[in-house]
Order: C-alpha cells, then sequence, then structure tokens
C-alpha cells in the first residue's frame, strides 16, 4: 500500500509574512515551489520522531530547506534538551493558539495551509552522494554500476577515464610488516563528521550499532583505512559512552579526533606513507567516504579523487567494506567467525533497535551538564593578547 506523507508550510497563512513570518523555501520537483513561514517554525519538522532532537533541522534556515509545524515529539525534545517545563509548555500553548502546532489526533480536515506537497514513502531508498559533488545522488542500489560508468567515463564531475584493462588492477604493498591491498574504489579514508549529521541521536546511535553487531560478528576494519569520529557537540559522545556503543566504534577504529570542524573541511591529516605512496605510484583512484555535506574533488584530501557523503551508519559499513565498488544487497562485506560470510543486513539495526537506545541513553542530564559546561569553560590559562589599536596586530 502506498504512504504518502504531506509536507507543509505556513498553517493557516494567508498572504506573504503571514504569522509575521519570514520567506522560505520547500524543495519540490521543480525545485521553485516557494511560500511563507513562520520564524518559529524553522527548526521544526513533520513527524519528528524521525528526528528525537532537532539539531538537523535547526539548520533548514542555512539551506532553506523545508519546514513544517510543531507536533508533540518536537515540543518534547526541548524538554529532553533540558527546558524548564513550565517554558515548555508555554511553547506548546503558544504554537497552539497561533495555529502552529500539529495534533494528530485532531481531523485533518481541521488542519489548514497555505500549500501542500506529498511525499510518496514507498519511492524514498536509501542513497549516497558523489563522487565529486553532494547533489549527485546515487541510489545505493545503483552504487556499483554507477561507480564502474565513473571509471569508463570521460574526465569530469562522473568520471575518471580509467582504461578497461587496468579497472581491475590490484596493487599490493606492505602496511607495517602486514600484507595489504588496494585497488580502484578502495576506501582509505572514512569519517564520521559533520556538526549537523552527528547532532541526530539516531544516525550516531545507528553507526555505534553497526560496529557493534561487526565486531560480535568477528570482523573489522582493515588497518589501512584512516576512520575518524568528529563530533560538533561534545554530548554526541557522552550518549554513545552510556550506551556502551563507544567502545565498539573504538575497536573499529572510529576514535574521536575533535569536536568541531575536521575531515568535513579538509582537516583529515595525512594517510599513512605506504597507502599515499601505493596510490600515487600505481594512479589510483582511491575513495573517501564521510558523513559530511561537501565532497569536492581535493577537500577532503588530496589523494582521494572519489568522495561520497553518507549517513554515519553508512560510513561504517562501507569502512567495514572497504571498497566503494558493491552491491551491498548481494555482495558480503566482510568475513566473520568461522568464515561466515556477512553481509550489510546482518550487521544493520532496526529503527526499533535505535529507538530502543536512544531512549535509554540520550538523557536530559547529560545535554544540561554539556551547557553549564559550555557557560563556565574550562582551567584551561587563556593569554591575554596586547593590542596595539593604532598598528591593528597583536604584541607576544
Amino acid at each position: 500500500m502506498t504512504t504518502t506523507e504531506t509536507r507543509s508550510c505556513c498553517p493557516t497563512a494567508t498572504g506573504p509574512r503571514a504569522a509575521g513570518g519570514r520567506r522560505c523555501a520547500i524543495p519540490s520537483p521543480s525545485r521553485r515551489h516557494r511560500c511563507y513561514m513562520s520564524r518559529y517554525d524553522i527548526k521544526s519538522i513533520l513527524d519528528s520522531s524521525a528526528l528525537p532532537f532537532d539539531g538537523t533541522a535547526k539548520r533548514l534556515k542555512e539551506t532553506e530547506a523545508a519546514a513544517s509545524a510543531r507536533d508533540h515529539t518536537g515540543v518534547l525534545s526541548y524538554d529532553i534538551g533540558g527546558d524548564a517545563h513550565n517554558a515548555v509548555s508555554m511553547i506548546e500553548a503558544y504554537l497552539r493558539a497561533n495555529k502552529m502546532f500539529v495534533d494528530k489526533h485532531e481531523p485533518e480536515t481541521e488542519r489548514v495551509f497555505s500549500s501542500y506537497l506529498e511525499l510518496d514513502l514507498s519511492e524514498v531508498e536509501p542513497c549516497v552522494s558523489g563522487p565529486k559533488r553532494p547533489h549527485d545522488r546515487v541510489p545505493l542500489k545503483e552504487m556499483k554500476s554507477d561507480w564502474h560508468a565513473c571509471l569508463d567515463n570521460e574526465v569530469g564531475f562522473k568520471g575518471y577515464a580509467v582504461p578497461k584493462e587496468q579497472q581491475g588492477k590490484v596493487v599490493k604493498f606492505d602496511f607495517h610488516g602486514r600484507p595489504a591491498e588496494i585497488k580502484h574504489g578502495s576506501v582509505v579514508l572514512a569519517a564520521i563528521c559533520s556538526s549537523t549529521n552527528t547532532s541526530n541521536p539516531s544516525v550516531m546511535i545507528g553507526a555505534g550499532l553497526v560496529a557493534k553487531k561487526a565486531c560480535e560478528l568477528g570482523f573489522e576494519v582493515k588497518p589501512w583505512v584512516k576512520t575518524s569520529l568528529t563530533t560538533g557537540y561534545v554530548v554526541a559522545i557522552e550518549y554513545l559512552k552510556h550506551s556502551g556503543l563507544e567502545d565498539y566504534l573504538n575497536q573499529q577504529g572510529f576514535h574521536v579526533a575533535a569536536h568541531g570542524c575536521a575531515t568535513c573541511v579538509g582537516n583529515s591529516g595525512d594517510l599513512d606513507g605506504s597507502v599515499s605512496a601505493a596510490i600515487t605510484e600505481n594512479d589510483i583512484i582511491a575513495a573517501a567516504v564521510l558523513s559530511a555535506n561537501r565532497n569536492f574533488e581535493g577537500r577532503m584530501n588530496p589523494l582521494t579523487r572519489a568522495n561520497y557523503l553518507a549517513s554515519p551508519p553508512l560510513v561504517v559499513a562501507y569502512a567495514l567494506a572497504g571498497t566503494v565498488d558493491i552491491d551491498f544487497e548481494k555482495e558480503p562485506i566482510g568475513v566473520g567467525k568461522g568464515g561466515k560470510e556477512v553481509f550489510l543486513r546482518d550487521i544493520w539495526p532496526s529503527n526499533q533497535e535505535i529507538d530502543e537506545v536512544v531512549e535509554s541513553s540520550v538523557q536530559t542530564h547529560l545535554l544540561i551538564q554539556e551547557g553549564v559546561r559550555l557557560h563556565h569553560g574550562t582551567q584551561i590559562l587563556v593569554v591575554a593578547l596586547v593590542w596595539r589599536l593604532e598598528f591593528m596586530y597583536t604584541l607576544s
């Protein structure tokens, strides 16, 4: 049965800047559908149950993405975030009074919106973006064929012009005393990063569960794949610790590298010398997979000419597979205990598994503690700089 979701903008709006709103854009097939919405709607998203916190939704303003009225789960995010209960109640009361609150228990006919967009959920499918631009979407089921097309195509946004006879080339090298090999499409850099993606507990918990299931089945990321975990918020690591999933991410090589901008903006650091040599000496089209929002060639690392954007759980999956040249539906991503082949479906967590961990681990006191720490600062001594105002530079 086809399921549809109605995305809307500015309930009860009757004209430009209705309800004291601001102009915004909603994605549509034509990418030209524009409407008006309340400034309070910019942090909301329909059916917020899919997004326990609005760390992702709050960045809608930056990209002029879609937004809609608040619902029960959206208001609950304020409560979980540590806001005073009376403030949360006031927010809901205000939204209801101004007809900007969606109560799914009320008849849909009573909801009035300036426009409607329908999304057929049966057509939604997992995807990645790449290899050189963030808007080059590739459905996951087509990734393998798309990669081979990229090798064939002329040099461009979707092409590398690798001769047919060289596309299957395998380069063997020594990685600190261990035999290793790479080929076109080998993943040499995998990073869970982006302050946007790492602010969403569901995908972070999902990544941790993928790592955990892989550990339990007995296989790990190859040591020559450079892995890292960089969050925009310290609290993301706190709930990973609380859930016990940080240990599994560490075991797969996803150690915390920093809190802030890193691989997203090219601060990935160098690859291991032996890996770099294998790539440059053999003209290998090496790949990076990361949960950022930009993947222009050379941005992540000068040696990864193919860069794919994916969700944090998929970043872990591709790191385990060690290549983007794979069909996850048909091919195993590794070999586990007893030589048994392991497929993505064997380590992919269900929504229920993710929700259970989120509910038990993402707790109000963690966010409150982090808020206090941010406001109070640390004991690190900050050296005051002496300014020469007339010259506008500092004296050390």
